[in-house]
């Protein structure tokens, strides 16, 4: 258990913490699995955290599906990409069956390191146009440190996730705060697109307010969105979505033999992870949802923390033929979140009546599946009985499901 724990402890490249990497992670998510954890892990979800429309990738796994495996976790170790400053999580993965999975207790995740941090999210003008960075004051208020003179510009020293040391000019216009000098470099060097973020860290060691100030980027950036200037900054010797897809078809060639594989994972859009806890998988198979049933999204925390709910929607559509996003949903109001979610993101939004006469719920029994069905499903609410997602998904799941 010491070894396991050791291993969560190692983070690569010695700047990024748990803090730091869940700071730089989608908002209310980025959850990091625990060493000896049992996880699954999906194929599909891990194409499609670079590609918009993976597809075309996953037509050339010589693993047929539904592409998950059932995995320990042996090693999770937190790094930063050279080419963005993207934060990431370097997990590697051992494939087990389902009797060879070890009943001890995974290693506890360190408590996070005390950190303040904020984040913008860049718009087109951040970047072409302005060669400053700015931010409301209160955002900033904490991790940047106060002004010396309100009306002059003062050296503020700030580290990328490598430790690389740039000096801003940084001063205040109106209720912004603004950064200069070398902004304009380090724009261009990142290439930011529409959507990009920048976080802005501080570490705080007791109460010292003077600890190091970090930056780090939360990218949009897919595979149809690459690098335009990787050739100008760095000469990899291959580009990176060749890179990136190479790796996605090694990681599940490992897996479908049964060999230990090393994934990374970006948390870039809320609920994209790919590598999710056995238990949650489970629980969302024993869920019994119908169109049009009104869910609620839950959104990935670490484990003890108290669970996040989402916005709601009502289910439109289930997808009986794939494990990864098979659910339609039209959320509420004005909602960004993606139309597709997975069965064990959601749960059913349940009307209760408190009064004492209200009698216990039925408890619903098995019924069969229609082999027959199509890839769509749609069932009406009503007082008949409803399938479970295990039952509804019974063909696709392997047997150590």
């Amino acid at each position: 258990m010491a070894a396991a724990a050791a291993a969560l402890a190692d983070d690569g490249d010695g700047i990024v913490d748990r803090a730091m990497w869940l700071a730089c992670a989608a908002p209310n998510s980025g959850r990091l699995p625990a060493v000896g954890s049992v996880v699954f892990y999906f194929v599909d979800g891990h194409a499609a955290q670079f590609c918009q429309f993976p597809a075309p990738l996953l037509e050339q796994l010589a693993v047929p599906g539904p592409r998950v495996f059932l995995c320990t976790v042996a090693a999770v170790r937190l790094r930063a990409d050279a080419l963005t400053n993207e934060a990431y999580a370097e997990i590697t993965l051992d494939p087990v069956a389902d009797h060879d999975v070890p009943r001890l207790a995974p290693a506890p995740a360190p408590a996070p390191a005390a950190l303040r941090y904020f984040v913008k999210t860049l718009m087109i003008s951040d970047f072409d146009f302005r060669i400053r960075f700015s931010a409301p004051m209160a955002d900033a208020k904490g991790v940047f440190p106060p002004l010396v003179d309100a009306k002059a510009v003062q050296p503020l020293l700030v580290k990328d996730l490598h430790g690389s040391p740039m000096t801003f000019d940084y001063g205040r216009k109106s209720k912004r705060v603004t950064l200069a000098k070398v902004w304009k470099k380090f724009r261009d060097d990142m290439d930011f697109v529409d959507g990009d973020s920048v976080i802005f860290m501080r570490r705080r060691d007791d109460d010292d307010d003077d600890g190091e100030l970090y930056v780090g980027v939360r990218s949009q950036r897919t595979l149809e969105r690459p690098l335009r200037n990787t050739m100008r900054r760095y000469r990899p010797p291959t580009p990176p979505q060749a890179a990136v897809q190479e790796a996605v078809l090694a990681a599940a060639g490992h897996a479908a033999a049964g060999e230990r594989f090393t994934v990374a994972y970006r948390s870039r859009q809320d609920g994209d992870e790919f590598v999710v806890p056995r238990e949650a998988v489970e629980e969302g198979l024993r869920a019994r949802l119908t169109s049009l049933a009104e869910v609620e999204f839950v959104w990935a925390v670490e484990d003890g923390a108290p669970p996040i709910v989402g916005p709601r929607g009502k289910v439109t559509a289930i997808a009986t033929g794939q494990l990864w996003r098979n659910l339609e949903i039209v959320w509420d109001g004005n909602s960004e979140m993606d139309m597709s979610a997975n069965f064990w993101q959601v749960r059913p939004v349940e009307e209760v009546d408190i009064s004492p006469s209200t009698p216990p719920p039925k408890r619903l029994k098995n019924c069969e599946i229609d082999d027959t069905a199509s890839t769509s499903v749609s069932v009406d609410n009503g007082d008949e009985e409803v399938p479970t997602m295990r039952q509804r998904l019974e063909a696709l799941i392997p047997d150590n499901i």
